[in-house]
């Protein structure tokens, strides 16, 4: 059985930043789907108090697909 993997970052964002941070994002989420990556999502999210965060979620379809990308990771069923 198959079983997604999910990689997040979380970027703060200064003020005055944000044309410049959204290409970045833009330019992450191009590159990640070239690299086979199934789906990348963005967003905001509150870290703290009044602190918000872009994120950037990497979607794998499988354990063998992040080693791919990574290195070092397999996936393997329990028997």
């Amino acid at each position: 059985m198959s079983k997604r993997v999910f990689v997040n970052y979380y970027f703060e964002v200064k003020y005055g930043q944000g044309t410049k941070a959204s290409k970045y994002f833009e330019e992450i989420k191009a590159e990640a789907l070239k690299l086979g990556i199934s789906d990348v999502h963005m967003g905001l999210v509150e870290i703290g108090t009044n602190s918000l965060s872009t994120y950037v979620s990497l979607i794998f379809e499988s354990a063998d697909a992040f080693g791919r990308q990574w290195g070092g990771g397999s996936e393997y069923a329990v028997k």
